[in-house]
């Protein structure tokens, strides 16, 4: 069995869709986390070749990238599918959720306070609601629980995390989701009520989000 390790924050974000994928294949992982605070230090260590995280290590091997490791997890783990469609349509998801993440990441990291509640009013309600809608829509094409159905793969891991993170953050009320976009209220539910998840979330670190 390889030995994996993977550094990320301490938080969920990007991070958390791979710690899923390994608590539902009951794979054992090294789950390392580092504080914000100490990353400008870290992250010069040489430790990290583009001086980004998260970082997958395999048997010492250093993989990048969050979208890459967790497809390669989701196809390690049969956590994908084969169809062509559909796989298109996770790639579209992911597409239209980094356009997302390029929004929240703005409003995350600004510091003046007058532009940064400007730029929630902004997220709260246009931003997230457009990109909701247009997932919403694609996930609305397949009857079941889950972006291709009834199979769980690494797009509905990836879509449940950011729905709650989002609804940690009060960026998203949970009356909203269930009103609004009740595919993705439905699809959320089913992934973190799936009893490997769910019991981590019982016990995992607690966050900022």
């Amino acid at each position: 069995m390889p030995q994996y390790k993977l550094t990320y924050f301490n938080l969920t974000a990007l991070g958390e869709p791979i710690r899923w994928a390994f608590k539902i294949a009951g794979v054992d992982f090294e789950d390392e986390r580092i504080e914000i605070s100490d990353w400008a230090a870290v992250k010069k260590s040489g430790r990290f070749p583009q001086e980004q995280i998260p970082l997958l290590e395999i048997d010492g091997e250093v993989f990048t990238q969050s979208t890459a490791i967790l497809k390669y997890l989701g196809k390690k783990f049969d956590l994908d599918v084969d169809d062509a469609i559909l796989r298109f349509r996770l790639d579209q998801i992911f597409g239209i959720l980094d356009d997302a993440r390029i929004e929240f990441r703005s409003w995350f990291m600004e510091n003046d306070p007058d532009k940064k509640q400007n730029l929630q009013q902004t997220l709260v309600n246009e931003s997230i609601p457009r990109y909701l809608r247009q997932v919403e829509e694609i996930v609305a094409k397949t009857d079941g629980n889950f972006i291709t159905g009834s199979k769980l793969t690494y797009g509905d891991l990836y879509v449940a995390n950011i729905l709650g993170m989002w609804l940690s953050l009060s960026l998203l009320q949970e009356q909203k989701l269930q009103d609004e976009f009740p595919k993705l209220a439905t699809l959320r539910n089913a992934v973190v009520t799936i009893p490997a998840i769910k019991s981590w979330i019982a016990v995992r670190p607690k966050t900022l989000f």
